[in-house]
């Protein structure tokens, strides 16, 4: 009888230790695929700010670099509508979380809420600006966050 009782033991510890490395690899893989998913949503809040660069460096605005919306600040974009929101702060910017769509997009609209906030802060100095992509989000207590910096440069000769 010792015999069994000691067999089950181990082998409720060895069970015990496999669902403790198991449940491990998930949180180290979830948080892989948010770092993932935030990388790429950094990185589209700078695309977007180069986006209306391109389009509108022929525009009317009366900024040295053509932007349509003030030199400096902070704002929310997304792909539906790349019109920037001015969020007047980081912490008010970071405080509206995304929404993820039916078809699988982030953005502000109707949809999922996600753990994800992005806050692009655009600094503009004579004929270059200077854009900070951040992606935040918090997951279990934790707070992370992922930053994209990149400096576009004002082009072409208004005509």
């Amino acid at each position: 009888m010792v015999e069994v009782v000691f067999a089950i033991f181990i082998v409720s510890l060895a069970l015990t230790a496999m669902v403790a490395v198991f449940s491990s690899l998930y949180k180290i893989k979830r948080q892989e695929n948010y770092h993932a998913i935030a990388s790429g949503l950094a990185q589209e809040g700078v695309e977007l700010v180069r986006n209306i660069r391109d389009n509108n460096w022929k525009g009317t605005s009366t900024n040295a670099f053509n932007l349509p919306f003030p030199v400096s600040g902070y704002y929310w974009m997304d792909y539906n509508d790349p019109a920037p929101t001015n969020c007047i702060s980081f912490a008010v910017c970071a405080g509206t979380m995304m929404v993820q769509d039916a078809y699988g997009f982030y953005g502000y609209g109707g949809g999922t809420t996600t753990p994800f906030y992005r806050v692009i802060q655009i600094a503009v100095s004579g004929d270059s600006a200077v854009v900070t992509s951040t992606v935040g989000w918090n997951v279990n207590g934790q707070n992370q966050q992922l930053q994209v910096d990149d400096t576009l440069w004002a082009w072409g000769n208004k005509e």
